[in-house]
C-alpha cells in the first residue's frame, strides 16, 4: 500500500526554513482521544527511522488496526543517512497520526533522539509540537489519556538531577490517576528497558532501587524500546515488555541466556497492538512478516 505523506506544514514549526521555535510558554495539551462503543486501539512502536521497507511494512501493518493513536517508545530516528530527523524518519509512515486533529502520535525520546545529526530536544519539539509541556517545558515526560488507556512518557536520557523531579511527579500524576479514574489502563513508557535481557542491559537508573516503586504508585504496565528484540520480564507481578524494533534493518537476536524473570523473547521487527476495555487489556506482538498472526500475547484483567 503507498504511503501519503502528511500535508506539508502541518506539524513542522518552520523546518523549511531552518528556524526552530523556542516558545517561552507552555504548548496546550492536545484533547484526549476519546472512549467510544468499541475496544481502544493503540499500536506501540519504537527503534525505528531508518527509511527502509521493514519500516514502511511495519506502518502499513499499524493502519491496518485503524488504531486510535500510536505511542511510541523512542528512537524515532536511527541515524541512518539520508532518513532525516523527523522529516524522514516518522513523517512517510506515520504522518496521518501526526496530522489528525487532534494528533494522535506520542513519542517518547530515546538517546538516538538527543544524538543522531539533525536530531535533538529542539528538533524533537519542532517536529512533535503538540506534546504536552505542562508538566515539563520541554515536554520530555508527561500523561495522556487515549480511551481506555492513560499513558506516562518519560524521558530514561534525562541527566539525574532532572530524573528526580521526573520520578516525583510520575508518582504524582500516577497515584492520582489510580485514585480518580481506577477504570482506565495506566502504562509507564520509557526507553531503556529497567528489565532486560538485550544487547545493552538492564538499565539500573529506572529500578525499583532507584525509587521507580511503579507498581506501587498504580502502574498496570511498562513498555520500553531500545534493545530491538521483543521480551516480557515479569517483576513483582509488574509485566515489563520491551517492544522490537519498528524497523527491518536494525533486528537484533534474542541473548542466548535471559533474565530469570523473563518469560520469553522473540526476534524480528514488528509492533504491539494494544486493546483496551475497562475491564481487559490485550498486549499482543504483530511481526511485519507475519501481520496477521499475534506471534506472542499478554491478557491483563480488572
Amino acid at each position: 500500500m503507498a504511503r501519503t505523506p502528511a500535508r506539508p506544514g502541518t506539524h513542522l514549526l518552520l523546518a523549511a526554513a531552518g528556524v526552530l521555535l523556542l516558545a517561552a510558554c507552555s504548548a496546550p495539551a492536545p484533547r484526549p482521544v476519546a472512549r467510544t462503543e468499541r475496544p481502544t486501539v493503540v499500536a506501540f512502536i519504537a527503534d525505528f527511522g531508518t527509511c527502509d521497507e521493514g519500516q514502511s511494512a511495519v506502518a502499513d501493518m499499524v493502519d491496518s488496526w485503524h488504531a486510535d493513536a500510536v505511542v511510541t517508545g523512542g528512537d524515532n530516528t536511527q541515524g541512518v543517512e539520508g532518513c532525516l530527523p523527523y522529516t524522514r524518519s516518522v513523517e512517510p509512515s506515520y504522518g496521518d497520526y501526526l496530522a489528525a486533529d487532534p494528533p494522535r502520535f506520542f513519542p517518547a525520546l530515546g538517546n538516538h533522539d538527543y544524538t543522531d545529526p539533525g536530531a535533538g530536544l529542539a528538533a524533537y519539539s519542532a517536529a512533535f509540537p503538540h506534546v504536552p509541556t505542562d508538566d515539563d517545558p520541554q515536554g520530555r515526560w508527561y500523561d495522556q489519556t487515549i480511551g481506555d488507556i492513560t499513558v506516562f512518557v518519560l524521558d530514561s536520557e534525562a541527566p539525574p538531577q532532572h530524573q528526580v523531579t521526573q520520578q516525583r511527579w510520575l508518582e504524582d500524576t500516577l497515584t492520582e490517576a489510580a485514585a480518580t479514574a481506577p477504570d482506565t489502563w495506566r502504562l509507564v513508557v520509557f526507553h531503556r528497558p529497567a528489565h532486560s535481557s538485550g544487547h545493552h542491559g538492564s538499565h539500573a537508573p529506572m529500578q525499583e532501587a532507584a525509587g521507580w516503586e511503579l507498581q506501587d504508585w498504580g502502574a498496570d504496565l511498562v513498555l520500553n524500546g531500545h534493545q530491538h528484540i521483543y521480551e516480557e520480564v515479569l517483576v513483582d507481578g509488574l509485566h515489563h515488555v520491551t517492544a522490537p524494533t519498528g524497523a527491518l534493518g536494525t533486528v537484533r537476536e534474542c541473548p542466548a541466556e535471559l533474565v530469570p524473570q523473563s518469560r520469553v523473547c522473540i526476534e524480528g521487527a514488528g509492533a504491539l497492538r494494544l486493546t483496551a476495555t475497562s475491564q481487559t487489556l490485550h498486549v499482543e506482538l504483530h511481526l511485519a512478516d507475519a501481520p496477521d498472526t499475534a506471534a506472542d500475547r499478554i491478557t491483563l484483567h480488572r
